[in-house]
Order: C-alpha cells, then structure tokens, then sequence
C-alpha cells in the first residue's frame, strides 16, 4: 500500500490480486467531503458489506469501514476534506 497525502485529500493506493474483495478500516480520519473508489465517487452505507464495494463512516470513533473488489491490479481510494 502507498499513501500519498495532499492538501485537502488522501489517497491509498492498494494492490491486491484482481477478482478478489478486501475489507478495509481506517481509524482516526476526520469526517470527509467524498469517497472515491474505481474512480467513482460513493455515498456512504451503513450495510455496504452487502455489496461488492463500498464504505460507512463512524463519526464518533473517526473510523471508516470499507469494502473494496479488486478490479485492476493497483486501485485508489481517494478521501476527500
């Protein structure tokens, strides 16, 4: 994983084999404006676990969860502040 941090965004680069599906959490992330995953920008869920991406965020514990299918050898998740 590389992670690059920007004025106003962060972005996690990961590589994992295609075709798979991963979890993710991150902890300590201050609320965000937007979250893009395979270049997309996606709405949060609280039951995104059911689907083949997506994301929920807790405010009070500043976590976000996550869950990303791999469709490329190397994908982005870009936050946004």
């Amino acid at each position: 994983m590389r992670i690059k941090i920007g004025a106003g965004q962060y972005r996690f680069s990961l590589s994992f084999p295609v075709g798979g599906s991963h979890y993710f959490l991150l902890q300590g992330l201050p609320p965000m404006q937007s979250v893009m995953l395979h270049e997309i920008l996606w709405k949060s869920d609280p039951e995104y676990s059911r689907y083949s991406d997506g994301w929920a965020y807790d405010p009070g514990t500043q976590t976000l969860f996550g869950k990303l299918s791999q469709r490329l050898p190397e994908e982005d998740l870009v936050l946004n502040f």
